[in-house]
């Protein structure tokens, strides 16, 4: 017996034990195989118990997930076969699966050992073999050093922080047989010596960090072709406002005229370029010199229906008939905005009295809005309360009618008199809108008696007279 074969027995015999000593629990499901094909792997289980239900299994190494898990649904009576894709390499595995058996939720654990593949089966395995730059462009050397054919190559350039220098973004390679190499090229948005090179093939992620090998010509660039660099590629903005993006344009060759242009914006969205405070739609550079622009673009105040999208589009500069291309990104972000609403902003009352007047709030933005709170600025001895005192929360284009109670001191004089009533969400506030108030002086008392004694002088004139002419 060799010493793998030694581990493995051991492991096993190991949670055999384990088993025991819990007191030897009745299980739901054994394993009843372990097959391989390559990277895929398929797990049998038979149920040795009552019908089950299972939802989730995930293959662990120490911890560690070493394959795709199982998310979904496998009705289990007798035997079930469950998928896994392993994106690293390992033998003896824990496998775990939780499923419902009555009206219960179970977990159980195996150890399991992961067949090896045949030796002439391989695995994917796709290197980086060189990445070179001649100071404005990358070149990145692929190899498939598996047994494989690899189907798509998926790849990006990053700077060691994680963001993408190259450009396009992504480059792709349809095929790479097993021996072959491929180059893919990137310009680059920032100057890096140590990069990393992210590959995406056959459901894995890799990242590789590499020096750039410098080739000849690496310190004047490429003869004649203008540089477009720029340290933040990507950028966030809410509708009606503008996002701007710091590119430095860099001519190493003779003097010459760059015109700037922008392509792929969507209708509504509009670029325009500076330098310090001047326009500068074009700009012209010194042979070996450089200026720093900025693109200042424009969102449309009505582009909610790009909120949550990221938007790509190029720079382009071109001069004597060459183009230079940066690609830029924007990602429109929700913005809320608070209005207030009311058919009638004017009240009449009389001192010491309360009067209701209903109010409108309104959420005419894109994103959502919490704790909206209502006020007002008031005068001296002048009481104001909302009914709800404060909104949780607003969706965009929603209404809230609150009811707002004003209240007038005893001692007011008559007169004209203005409340504010304003609304607010964190940093949103809404536009400030005015409630006239009429006070009027309640009818006097005295009134009352001076009325009651014309009555009454009117009754004895006519007692008397009627009297007298008897």
């Amino acid at each position: 017996m060799n010493r793998v074969s030694a581990v493995v027995l051991a492991t096993l015999l190991l949670a055999s034990a384990v088993g025991l000593a819990e007191g030897q629990r009745s299980r739901t499901f054994v394993v009843s195989d372990v097959a391989r094909d390559g990277n895929d792997v398929s797990v049998s289980l038979r149920n040795v118990a009552s019908f089950a239900r299972i939802h989730f299994a995930s293959l662990t190494d120490d911890g560690v997930l070493v394959a795709s898990e199982f998310s979904g649904e496998a009705w289990s009576q007798g035997h079930v076969t469950l998928p896994f894709r392993l994106f690293r390499d390992a033998r003896v595995v824990t496998l775990t699966i939780s499923f419902e058996r009555g009206n219960g939720e179970e977990r159980e654990t195996f150890a399991i050992e992961i067949p090896r593949p045949p030796a002439d089966a391989g695995l994917y395995k796709v290197i980086v073999e060189d990445a070179t730059t001649d100071g404005e462009r990358a070149r990145v050397t692929l190899r498939n050093a598996g047994n494989r054919t690899v189907a798509s190559v998926v790849l990006s350039l990053e700077d060691l922080a994680g963001i993408k220098i190259g450009t396009p973004y992504f480059r792709t390679i349809e095929r790479l047989a097993p021996g072959d190499s491929a180059v893919a090229e990137f310009g680059l948005v920032k100057d890096a010596a140590d990069v990393a090179v992210a590959l995406e093939y056959d459901n894995r992620t890799t990242t590789t960090k590499v020096r750039l090998r410098e080739t000849e010509g690496a310190s004047g660039g490429a003869p004649g072709r203008l540089g477009l660099k720029t340290d933040f590629p990507i950028r966030e903005q809410e509708p009606g406002r503008s996002a701007d993006y710091s590119v430095k344009v860099e001519n190493p060759g003779r003097e010459r005229l760059v015109e700037l242009a922008t392509r792929g914006l969507p209708e509504g969205y509009v670029a325009r370029f500076f330098v310090g405070n001047a326009p500068a739609p074009s700009v012209r550079l010194a042979a070996g010199g450089s200026r720093d622009v900025v693109v200042s673009l424009s969102l449309p105040a009505g582009a909610t229906k790009d909120v949550g999208r990221t938007l790509a589009f190029e720079l382009v500069a071109t001069s004597e008939g060459v183009e230079t291309v940066l690609p830029l990104q924007v990602t429109v972000l929700g913005a809320g905005r608070l209005e207030l609403e009311g058919e009638n902003w004017f009240a009449n009352l009389a001192p010491g009295e309360t009067r209701e007047v209903n109010v409108t709030v309104r959420n005419s933005g894109t994103a959502a809005l919490r704790d909206v709170v209502l006020g007002a600025s008031k005068p001296t001895g002048w009481r104001t309360a909302f009914d709800p005192p404060r909104l949780a929360k607003l969706d965009p284009g929603e209404r809230r009618e609150v009811t707002m109670r004003v209240s007038a001191p005893e001692d007011v004089g008559t007169g004209k008199y203005v409340l504010d009533v304003g609304a607010s969400a964190g940093d949103v506030n809404a536009r400030t809108r005015t409630l006239s108030l009429d006070v009027a002086a309640p009818p006097s008392s005295d009134l009352g008696w001076i009325a009651a004694a014309a009555v009454a002088a009117v009754v004895a004139v006519f007692v008397i007279v009627k009297a007298k002419r008897r």
